[in-house]
């Protein structure tokens, strides 16, 4: 705590004693918020002058109180509750629930086959495309071969690999 000029400064309060104006940062200190608590205009000047030095004597014999941690019992858990005894008994489902988890799996089974069935369509498009392709021209299908790099813009560095890794064999 400084004194300059009539002055307190503080780490994160100012507080001008010989003018009105008060400039408070928030803080978590409680010997920082037990401070000034307002400002009344109409209060006379020795009133203020006792309302803060009540509070500057009550921000000391805060500060010389030892700050006490407060125990956190949260974050422990008892080595009983990790024990493998404590497991939540399965509750039996009922035959609604039964069945209806069965349809449910009937129907993704249905969904994920359709999709399968639609890949193998596709490839099977593209490999009868690419044969023909072949019968009318080598080149073209070489051209049709080779991947398409502009479509996904992809950058790479190659690693430079000792072909000699193991010695000769």
């Amino acid at each position: 705590m400084k004194k300059v000029n009539g002055s307190v400064f503080r780490a994160s309060n100012i507080v001008l004693l010989n003018s009105i104006h008060l400039l408070r940062c928030v803080s978590t200190c409680y010997t920082q918020n037990a401070g000034f608590q307002g400002l009344n205009l109409n209060m006379p000047l020795e009133l203020k002058l006792k309302q803060i030095e009540r509070k500057k004597l009550k921000i000391q014999r805060m500060e010389r109180k030892a700050l006490e941690p407060i125990p956190i019992t949260d974050f422990y858990i008892p080595y009983s509750w990790k024990t493998l005894q404590r497991k939540r008994k399965m509750t039996p489902l009922t035959e609604s629930t039964i069945e209806r988890r069965a349809l449910l799996e009937k129907e993704w089974v249905r969904f994920v086959s359709d999709q399968h069935q639609l890949e193998e369509k596709k490839t099977s498009v593209m490999v009868k495309a690419l044969i023909e392709l072949r019968l009318k021209s080598d080149e073209l299908y070489e051209a049709a071969l080779q991947p398409d790099l502009t479509i996904l813009p992809f950058k790479y560095q190659p690693i430079a690999v000792k072909a000699d890794l193991f010695g000769e064999l």
